[in-house]
């Protein structure tokens, strides 16, 4: 017989556990051996086999797209409206809220847009500059409703445009070296994002590291919290910059709570927001592609957080190699 095939029927099986069906496939030697040309319909009245087999396939590609990691890049939505490169991605990460202002001004025919552009997916960073929900100074926490206020704001676009996950910075310093300071403002993070989550749990909310030396206060404020919808985000380019333990240890100890890598190097000196192939991040290229490992294995968002747009696409499919 020629054009032969092997197909294992089991995997498909486990949906169908409690029919007579199953029950008698599973008296069949593990692989069923098909003919081309039974395959090519000269069984027509035997349907079951080759809907069995067209279950298996199904769920072959289903676990092969669940174990791919979504490459996305970071940019303004006037760049991501002007700009033909971000067709070449999937995923979009929307850095407007960010800006000071934005929020206060925008154009609703922004959502509109965005919400006809239905092949993205989104990613949305939230304000920051000048806000501290941290705060442990009482006369300023009267004031923290206009931090709130920001926070709200923020997550009100991203819903409106139907993004996956808002990311949020840090505004721990740690700089500053003084226990008082460091306990007063983990404490009152724990008080403002419980506030905030008490109002939503519909929108996967992150705080991403941005000055810390390592990643304890953030996980402390996520485990204490305990929403399914309240996590972490990973900037590399911060820990690079700031972190004092490996960015693979950093990695490790915040996994479990990791959907979003964001991807940049620099020089130890400055946050240049520089492509991965330059800089500290080339130098650490075993750690580097340890993350990626791991992170592949978990299907978490690496988005490329470059000031400079020029090596996106070039470094997307350097990644997808690196991937492979």
């Amino acid at each position: 017989m020629r054009g032969f095939k092997a197909f294992n029927i089991f995997q498909p099986l486990f949906a169908f556990k409690k029919t007579e069906i199953t029950r008698f496939l599973l008296k069949v030697p593990i692989n069923l051996f098909v003919s081309r040309d039974i395959w090519d319909g000269k069984m027509a009245k035997n349907n079951l086999i080759g809907f069995l087999l067209s279950l298996d396939l199904v769920k072959s590609c289903w676990e092969r797209n669940k174990s791919m990691t979504n490459i996305g890049v970071g940019c303004s939505l006037e760049e991501f409206k002007d700009k033909n490169i971000y067709k070449n991605f999937s995923l979009i990460n929307i850095e407007n809220p960010l800006y000071p202002g934005y929020l206060e001004k925008f154009n609703k025919e922004d959502i509109v847009l965005i919400n006809k552009l239905t092949e993205y997916s989104y990613i949305v960073d939230g304000a920051y500059i000048d806000l501290n929900p941290g705060t442990s100074e009482p006369k300023i926490r009267k004031i923290t409703k206009i931090t709130k206020e920001k926070v709200i704001q923020s997550i009100d676009f991203a819903k409106r445009i139907n993004a996956e996950e808002i990311i949020f910075l840090s505004t721990y310093i740690p700089f500053i070296n003084v226990e008082f300071y460091e306990q007063g403002w983990l404490e009152s993070s724990k008080i403002f994002w419980k506030e905030i989550l008490k109002e939503e749990s519909t929108i996967k909310i992150s705080l991403c590291n941005t000055f810390e030396f390592n990643p304890d206060y953030l996980i402390n404020i996520v485990e204490n919290i305990d929403k399914d919808n309240f996590g972490l985000a990973f900037d590399i380019g911060h820990a690079l910059l700031w972190g004092k333990i490996s960015i693979l240890s950093w990695y490790k100890r915040i996994e479990k709570y990791l959907n979003t890598i964001y991807l940049h190097s620099n020089d130890g000196k400055g946050d240049l927001h520089i492509s991965f192939k330059k800089g500290l991040l080339k130098e650490k290229n075993n750690e580097f592609r340890k993350i990626l490992e791991l992170a592949q294995k978990r299907n978490i968002n690496l988005i490329l957080k470059y000031y400079d747009k020029s090596s996106v696409l070039k470094d997307k499919q350097i990644l997808k190699k690196l991937l492979a």
